[in-house]
């Protein structure tokens, strides 16, 4: 008896202490109720390269980004099922809003990839890729359709100009093959 009264007392008087001291009480409502930023930058970066890797599923996504929800979608594009699966975080961003996640995702492939702020280089090399684009108009075509051809050599070889811009910009290069929705857009 004694130590029921010992225990019944002394629960809620930590659990009184501990608010007062500002410990957080872990909430079971909401499974992942706010994300570290390391976190946010790894889910992100990580399903930014997933699209890269799957480009028919992200051309899909871009056009309407609520079919990740979408049973049917989710049933003919298993790679995307299996991938929502393994990182529930994202799959939770699609289910509250899956246009303000794609847009976020958006930002980060055009601005988040290296950590810090090289927005002026950053924009410049953007801007030089865009005129590039505008003025080989076919090239801009295949390239949003498949932006793996930067790293294919019949396709470069076949296409002087851009084989030389890309040997002239090795930056933009690397990021083609890193992160192609940054420029191609």
């Amino acid at each position: 008896m004694r130590k029921s009264i010992v225990s019944s007392f002394c629960f809620p008087c930590l659990l009184v202490a501990s608010l007062m001291m500002g410990a957080s009480v872990v909430s079971f409502a909401h499974p992942f109720p706010q994300w570290s930023a390391d976190a946010d930058r790894y889910e992100l970066r990580a399903f930014a390269e997933f699209l890269t890797n799957h480009p028919w599923i992200a051309n899909k996504l871009w056009e309407k980004p609520s079919r990740a929800n979408d049973k049917d979608f989710l049933d003919g594009n298993k790679e995307l099922r299996f991938w929502l699966q393994d990182h529930p975080r994202v799959r939770e961003e699609f289910r509250e809003d899956a246009r303000a996640f794609m847009a976020r995702v958006g930002d980060f492939e055009r601005s988040g990839w290296n950590g810090s702020d090289h927005r002026r280089d950053w924009d410049n090399d953007v801007a030089l890729f865009d005129r590039f684009l505008n003025d080989h108009p076919r090239v801009a075509q295949d390239l949003r359709r498949n932006p793996s051809l930067v790293d294919n050599g019949d396709y470069l070889e076949s296409h002087k100009e851009l084989r030389e811009f890309l040997r002239d910009h090795p930056g933009i290069r690397e990021e083609l093959r890193v992160n192609p929705r940054a420029f191609l857009y």
